[in-house]
């Protein structure tokens, strides 16, 4: 079975336990909200499951058309669809004590790299430790650089009195710009350092040439887990005001 009839049910999987995560949010409403405008905080997240238990069943139906390949599941594709199903459940689980920033990056980079890796090998199990550890700390890097411009924005768009300044649209798009230079310089400096890296080994063997790949994949993995994870921060904390825990981060 190839990886690609997998993928809808991945899809299916964390879209339910999404809901159920969305469920279980405490709604809270504007207490200026006199007219019943604010839909409440769970709003978002349930519309945004929604979509993606609908978008997921048209997949999952949709490739179960295809019957040139084999039903059959390898051990691989059975390792991934495991670890699809335990990861959200454990997201729930520890979502309050470790915080959305921390576990959604480690989930997503979790899922990005093993599905890249078409399996879940022991030899990759170093590589992917450090991977992890990295992808967080980018995360956790861009996420308070984002506090960092945001807080500054609106105390000066208060002191100015500018609405602008320190209104959430404006602060969300500037850190979303500053998020991109952030990716685009370190995607900068990985293309120098295996560059530079090349030059010094000349000759590429199989062992290096499978080596380079499995660091792609990291960098792959690294790079979206971490856009992934600040724009749904942008969009559902600082843009609709959902609740988010912070877990371990404390600032």
């Amino acid at each position: 079975m190839k990886i690609k009839r997998v993928i809808p049910l991945v899809f299916l999987i964390f879209s339910v336990f999404y809901l159920v995560f969305a469920f279980s949010m405490e709604q809270r409403r504007m207490i200026g909200d006199q007219q019943g405008w604010d839909p409440g905080s769970r709003a978002i997240p349930l519309g945004t499951g929604f979509i993606m238990l609908a978008f997921s069943l048209y997949l999952t139906f949709s490739s179960r058309r295809e019957k040139n390949e084999e039903d059959v599941l390898d051990r691989e594709t059975r390792n991934l669809v495991i670890l699809s199903i335990l990861l959200p459940v454990l997201y729930i689980t520890v979502f309050r004590y470790v915080g959305f920033i921390i576990l959604t990056s480690a989930m997503l980079f979790t899922l990005i790299f093993f599905y890249y890796r078409k399996g879940i090998f022991l030899s990759d199990a170093g590589r992917y430790l450090w991977g992890l550890i990295l992808s967080v700390l980018l995360t956790l890097s861009v996420y308070t650089v984002g506090r960092l411009v945001t807080r500054f924005f609106v105390r000066y768009g208060k002191h100015v009195s500018s609405k602008l300044l320190s209104g959430r649209m404006f602060t969300s798009l500037v850190v979303l710009i500053l998020l991109a230079v952030i990716l685009a310089v370190v995607n900068m400096f990985y293309k120098m350092f295996y560059k530079r890296r090349k030059g010094r080994i000349g000759n590429v063997s199989r062992s290096n040439t499978n080596r380079e790949s499995i660091d792609s994949t990291l960098f792959t993995a690294m790079i979206t887990a971490t856009a992934i994870t600040e724009i749904l921060y942008l969009v559902f904390k600082q843009i609709f005001w959902v609740s988010l825990a912070r877990g371990v981060i404390f600032w």
